[in-house]
């Protein structure tokens, strides 16, 4: 049985001033860790690579090697942010030029959006995995391994006969299947010792700074997903409830348990990460919040974490079980994201 290669490859060339040219988008998705835990406990290993991570360590790191040493069949690339959309595309490129016989996957959210796109336009690309991608990844890992039948892969576009096809997007994760998810399983990402200093951003040209940040370990922080689906239909979300039943067939939302949510920070925390980082949006209820803090409060543990809010504004209540609960250095994030004067002066 061969193993699975998840990728993740940040945008290699991204001006910020005053730093001129960076490696962007450098924090991989987190939803990686799921999908590799997932098959890696269904009987077939999957190693993560963070190639801005990789270059680092050694600028003249080479993803053939590692390809080389895997000996697998089928390689999936992160396409979540559209920044890193031109770097993801060149370095399956580069493997499809290596090694030909290699089934290329692309998933995440700009994937599943411009599936069509890419598959008409790309034939580096083999398939893109829409919406929720930890039963896909799996089961595409099985019919790949046996040449089997694609077409019983949820959620996947494929070519066949010349053609393009996709499955029905059968596969969408329940709230039982989400608080089974391992967000924490670190040690499937190579040189997974690493990930508490990566920032979002490498500087390009200064290797020895880019170290520097990997070891001290700054203010990291952690983005643990509180929930999957929204409600909402901002404009400017690629996650919004619009977008979200058209990649992934979700409507509504689901939300990880408290103890869930307090398991996987103790774990984070353990692991290494200064800052722990709860998202929430309108549609999340003030109970859930207070059952929240009040699980971290029967266990003792008092860990920095950031609360940002969108589009809601915590009550007095959360307000003054948050300081108590958790460290001094803990914060709060408002994210007004309205014109209306009105609303940004009660902000």
């Amino acid at each position: 049985m061969r193993n699975g290669l998840l990728l993740h490859v940040p945008k290699n060339r991204h001006y910020l001033y005053p730093f001129r040219t960076v490696s962007f988008i450098s924090y991989m998705p987190i939803g990686l860790i799921s999908i590799a835990a997932y098959a890696s406990d269904n009987g077939f290993p999957t190693k993560i690579i963070n190639l801005g991570l990789e270059k680092v360590l050694d600028k003249n790191y080479d993803i053939a090697d590692d390809i080389k040493n895997e000996h697998t069949r089928i390689i999936g690339i992160s396409l979540h942010w559209h920044h890193s959309a031109y770097d993801v595309i060149e370095t399956a490129k580069y493997i499809k030029s290596r090694f030909n016989d290699v089934f290329i996957v692309l998933g995440g959210y700009t994937a599943s959006f411009f599936w069509q796109e890419i598959m008409e336009e790309y034939k580096c690309v083999d398939g893109v995995i829409k919406g929720d991608g930890e039963v896909p990844w799996l089961e595409l890992l099985r019919q790949v391994e046996k040449d089997g039948d694609l077409s019983v892969v949820p959620n996947l576009a494929w070519r066949g006969n010349g053609m393009i096809g996709l499955n029905q997007c059968s596969f969408i994760v329940k709230e039982k299947f989400f608080n089974s998810c391992a967000y924490t399983r670190f040690h499937l990402v190579k040189n997974y010792r690493y990930l508490p200093g990566i920032l979002f951003v490498f500087f390009a040209q200064r290797q020895s700074l880019n170290k520097m940040i990997l070891e001290r370990r700054f203010k990291t922080q952690f983005f643990l997903p509180v929930s999957r689906g929204c409600t909402s239909d901002c404009g400017f979300c690629g996650g919004a409830c619009i977008t979200q039943r058209m990649i992934a067939n979700r409507d509504g939302f689901i939300k990880l348990s408290p103890r869930t949510l307090f398991l996987h920070t103790q774990k984070a925390v353990r692991f290494g990460y200064t800052h722990i980082h709860f998202l929430f949006c309108s549609y999340v209820k003030e109970e859930y919040i207070l059952e929240i803090l009040n699980e971290f409060k029967k266990n003792k543990f008092k860990p920095k974490m950031i609360f940002e809010f969108l589009k809601a504004l915590p009550h007095d209540r959360f307000l003054s079980e948050f300081v108590k609960v958790f460290d001094p250095e803990s914060r709060i994030l408002l994210a007004v994201h309205t014109f209306d004067k009105k609303y940004r002066r009660k902000y």
